[in-house]
């Protein structure tokens, strides 16, 4: 594992290298951009509810009242701890067992407040990876976390996990998947269930048809531009269909401000590692890596 780490790291240093040169040359025309934007009001982002997208807030700035009575309008999960001990979602309680998961949330809030990332999307080179385990367990870790509203999305619609590992069923008959929040059919709190007042999930219970289709639909980034604006996260983590499903892996990345990579110990070669990571950054920012599976 450590060799695999140490080459990826190798690999990245040497394509970063490579890529400053074009960077600096970049960078008078995006200056010029920005100060276009800035003329005719911007990037859309700019215009948040929760101000200019700066990062995640200070605990000295107020969060907006008008958040919180749609959070305390969604449904509560009720965990059974033996029972996400047994899917390895460990992170209910704080603990040893916790404590790696507590330490990677840390540098995800630390990574969004550097450069004001709020969607973040868990993606890997093939299924079986673990994307889903992962997000459960950072969703739990979240939900400790003070100061920070966090929304997990079952975007990995083919096969989506996420209910099962967290154990919780339909909120209600017409709550059929994510897919009908993103095809603006149905409200998100129709599919979502709270823990505490600051995370909560958007659960898919059924697969959608033609994934790359609805993500790439501009009914989607709307769907979550309006749950941003409804909730105002300061997270919001997306589990997203592998790298090996292609369209819809890339339709969620591209709604996505930053990703992370898993990539699973004693499957992943570093030329597969390198070749995905390269695939990532072409489409979105690649926060970083995370072996999972190992000793």
């Amino acid at each position: 594992m450590e060799r695999l780490q140490q080459a990826i790291e190798k690999a990245r240093t040497m394509r970063q290298a490579a890529q400053t040169a074009g960077m600096m040359a970049q960078a008078g025309t995006q200056a010029g951009m920005q100060a276009a934007q800035a003329g005719t009001g911007g990037p859309s982002w700019l215009h948040h509810p929760a101000g200019a997208r700066m990062g995640l807030p200070r605990p000295d700035q107020a969060r907006p009242d008008q958040a919180a009575a749609p959070w305390r309008a969604l449904g509560e999960m009720v965990p059974d701890l033996a029972a996400l001990e047994r899917q390895r979602v460990v992170t209910l309680l704080a603990g040893p067992e916790a404590a790696h998961w507590d330490l990677l949330r840390g540098r995800i809030v630390d990574q969004a407040r550097r450069h004001g990332w709020r969607r973040i999307a868990l993606v890997s080179p093939h299924g079986g990876a673990g994307r889903s385990t992962a997000l459960a367990n950072l969703a739990l870790s979240f939900a400790r976390a003070p100061d920070l509203r966090m929304i997990g999305l079952d975007l990995d619609l083919r096969r989506p996990a996420l209910a099962r590992l967290l154990g919780q069923e339909a909120v209600s008959p017409m709550a059929a998947s994510m897919e009908d929040v993103l095809a603006r059919r149905i409200p998100f709190a129709a599919v979502a269930r709270r823990l505490g007042e600051r995370m909560a999930v958007g659960f898919a219970h059924a697969p959608a048809a033609d994934l790359g289709a609805l993500l790439a639909a501009r009914s989607t980034r709307a769907a979550l531009d309006e749950i941003d604006a409804t909730y105002a996260p300061d997270i919001v983590l997306a589990d997203a269909p592998p790298l090996a499903a292609g369209a819809p892996a890339d339709a969620a990345l591209a709604l996505a401000d930053a990703a992370i990579l898993l990539l699973e110990a004693g499957r992943d070669t570093v030329k597969q590692a390198d070749k995905a990571e390269r695939h990532v950054a072409h489409l979105t920012n690649v926060l970083g890596t995370v072996i999972t599976k190992a000793d």
